[in-house]
């Protein structure tokens, strides 16, 4: 039996998918993300979660795929503001585990790989962002995931949107990231008036017609708006990508987010097209396993 195995590890909890010739075979979600400084019992408490999700306790499998939150250098994690981790070793603790090929990314890289439509045939650029605990970006350069020369992914999250904001869980002030995760619509609504409740329940109060919340998703559909204005003029991507758990909430912030990208946009740049992607749920697992799986196309 030839399994491919995704991993999603965002900031709360963990996804684990299972396919078999490009279709999925197994999906558990809500796994709990290990809370441990020590980067090698992190890698062994992952490692246990995917041991448990294969269909068999004597399956192998073929290949291991992993997006993740936090800054990812070669197959390391080197820290998540969102977590207590401190340099995970998983590429070499799963590969040696399991003695098969493994791939660690960043979360939004993964995410964009598991979403791209046509781009890697037709030598396209497109945008990912991932909007949740944190927000995380990435960018697909017609051919391969745009990289750096310390063998890191660039954190577009981290640029500075309001300078003179508060600073943010990595002491930044006024991050894209900390203007665009849920602690930050969950700001604006308690500053419109509304008690701090989940995401979910200040997008039902804002389809009920409650002001507060209305009011709190268009302030955060401009600062997205912006973040992804500021994108445009630098890569003028066809496509952006966008996923994540506030995603669902698109109803909300999109057409503000839609004014302000057209704003934040010089003259001479493309309006790029914003995709929500149907398979939001399992993207950053199947992107994690897909060029591995042998998808076509997929170079990072």
């Amino acid at each position: 039996m030839s399994i491919s195995v995704g991993v999603d590890i965002g900031g709360t909890s963990v996804k684990i998918g299972c396919w078999q010739h490009g279709e999925q075979s197994d999906w558990r979600s809500g796994l709990p993300v290990p809370q441990d400084t020590d980067g090698t019992v992190v890698a062994a408490a992952i490692a246990a979660l995917i041991r448990e999700s294969l269909p068999a306790p004597d399956v192998r499998p073929a290949c291991i795929g992993v997006g993740t939150c936090g800054m990812v250098q070669r197959g390391r994690i080197l820290m998540s503001p969102n977590t207590p981790w401190d340099e995970v070793p998983l590429t070499d603790y799963l590969s040696s585990e399991f003695g098969c090929p493994v791939q660690v990314l960043n979360d939004a890289d993964a995410y964009l790989l598991g979403v791209l439509r046509d781009e890697a045939e037709t030598g396209a650029i497109a945008c990912g962002f991932t909007l949740g605990t944190g927000l995380g970006t990435a960018v697909w350069l017609g051919d391969r995931l745009l990289g750096t020369a310390c063998g890191t992914s660039p954190e577009g999250g981290h640029i500075t949107l309001d300078m003179h904001a508060e600073p943010a869980n990595t002491g930044i002030p006024g991050s894209f990231e900390s203007l665009c995760c849920i602690t930050a619509i969950q700001r604006y609504y308690q500053e419109a008036g509304g008690l701090t409740n989940s995401p979910e329940l200040i997008a039902n109060a804002a389809a009920n017609g409650e002001q507060a919340a209305r009011d709190a998703w268009q302030r955060y559909g401009a600062c997205l708006g912006a973040g992804l204005g500021s994108y445009a003029n630098i890569f003028y991507p066809q496509r952006m990508y966008i996923g994540g758990g506030l995603a669902g909430a698109r109803a909300h912030f999109l057409p503000m987010a839609h004014e302000r990208l057209r704003m934040h946009c010089l003259k001479s740049t493309p309006l790029p097209e914003l995709i929500f992607p149907e398979d939001n749920a399992t993207a950053i697992a199947w992107g994690s396993v897909r060029y591995l799986s042998g998808a076509k196309g997929m170079a990072t």
